[in-house]
């Protein structure tokens, strides 16, 4: 199993010049968010390279997409 990071990028109105950047490494899983008042993204990854990805508007889920682990683990 590998280690797993979890990176965050923040932008202003334009898009073009970055206005703030973070990451995090994990040894058992990794997780990043998203959001605005009422929308909010979910990023998951687990070290064997499962996890899912979800979408949540107003407290209700609107997307969840999960995917099995890397093959060989």
């Amino acid at each position: 199993m590998a280690a797993t990071i979890a990176r965050a990028v923040g932008f202003n109105k334009r898009g073009s010049q970055q206005a703030g950047q973070t990451s995090r490494l994990g040894h058992g899983s990794a997780k990043a968010e998203a959001s605005t008042w009422r929308t909010f993204f979910t990023a998951f990854v687990r070290a064997d390279g499962s996890g899912y990805v979800e979408v949540r508007r107003d407290g209700v889920l609107v997307h969840n997409f999960e995917i099995d682990e890397e093959e060989g683990n």
